[in-house]
């Protein structure tokens, strides 16, 4: 199988140009904040089997100064096919300059039970999950892989830019996204248990 994260890497490794979101710092304009507020309130609406794919479309659509080809490739990213959806994270989070985990070649070859658990313990070491607290931690070892780490990056990078904008507006536009934090939460349990079955289904059928 192809290992996303060892192909692209050459490709991005060192990579610091005007386009990359590693050139910048996160920021909010009024705009952003509009945008946020307006995906928050949208995620609420949605039903329970719909919160990831909209929270990750709606922070794709929070700019936050990453950069033209960072915001091009998160924008894009709830359109993605199955087949191409875990490549196109792993460009988008090393595009994007992920928090965390930094080595993400090791996770291409890593036993699948084994990535969550070690993605977890690397984030935390850097520093708190800004989204799933509390009650909510100790769930995100039944979340996949990918969906965990794009959250990450989002969240990571807009509670940064709420930080430094400082103002009601978007502290408030973040409080919409950490309400609904329970209801996302069901929503990547689910589709990581719907993964699990369909990879367990598909080893039945190679099975001779």
């Amino acid at each position: 199988m192809l290992n996303p994260f060892a192909t692209l890497l050459p490709l991005l490794a060192g990579v610091c140009l005007s386009l990359s979101a590693a050139c910048s710092s996160p920021s909010l304009t009024d705009e952003d904040i509009e945008a946020a507020t307006q995906g928050a309130e949208a995620i609420a609406l949605v039903g329970d089997d719909r919160v990831f794919v909209m929270t990750i479309s709606a922070l794709g659509m929070v700019k936050m100064n990453r950069g033209s080809r960072c915001s091009t490739l998160v924008s894009e990213l709830a359109g993605s096919s199955p087949e191409t959806y875990s490549a196109r994270v792993a460009q988008t989070l090393m595009t994007c300059n992920q928090t965390c985990p930094k080595d993400l070649s090791k996770y291409g070859t890593m036993p699948h039970e084994q990535k969550q658990p070690t993605a977890i313990r690397e984030c935390d070491a850097i520093g708190p999950d800004p989204l799933f607290t509390g009650s909510l931690a100790e769930q995100r070892k039944d979340f996949e892989l990918m969906d965990y780490l794009l959250i990450r990056l989002h969240m990571d990078w807009f509670v940064q830019a709420v930080e430094k904008n400082g103002g009601d507006a978007a502290k408030a536009a973040l409080k919409g996204y950490q309400d609904q934090a329970g209801r996302l939460a069901n929503d990547m349990k689910r589709r990581r248990a719907a993964n699990l079955k369909e990879m367990e289904a598909y080893e039945n059928e190679a099975s001779p």
